[in-house]
């Protein structure tokens, strides 16, 4: 019989950050708003996006580190959110 072993409050943190690196890099590569786009979608779409994937993981967190797991998530989407926001002024301007 196998147990699953819950994740962590720091592991869903570092799988966040690692998203967010992504994420950035992603945005910052876009030399295009059509490419920033399908970067956001890539990364924020709400169906299949990488974040909506991440967010599933919440799940999986031990009861106990929801509350704190959740405050990261949070965190990371605003950061993402923002990461895109600025990408696509900078873009905008370039324009």
């Amino acid at each position: 019989m196998s147990s699953v072993v819950p994740l962590t409050a720091d592991d869903y943190r570092r799988e966040l950050e690692g998203l967010l690196a992504g994420a950035i890099q992603a945005f910052g590569a876009a030399s295009s708003a059509d490419a920033l786009e399908e970067a956001r979608v890539h990364y924020l779409g709400a169906k299949n996006g990488l974040f909506k994937s991440v967010q599933k993981q919440l799940g999986s967190v031990a009861v106990a580190e929801k509350p704190l797991a959740g405050k990261y998530l949070n965190e990371a989407k605003d950061r993402i959110q923002e990461a895109f926001e600025q990408r696509s002024e900078e873009h905008t301007s370039e324009l």
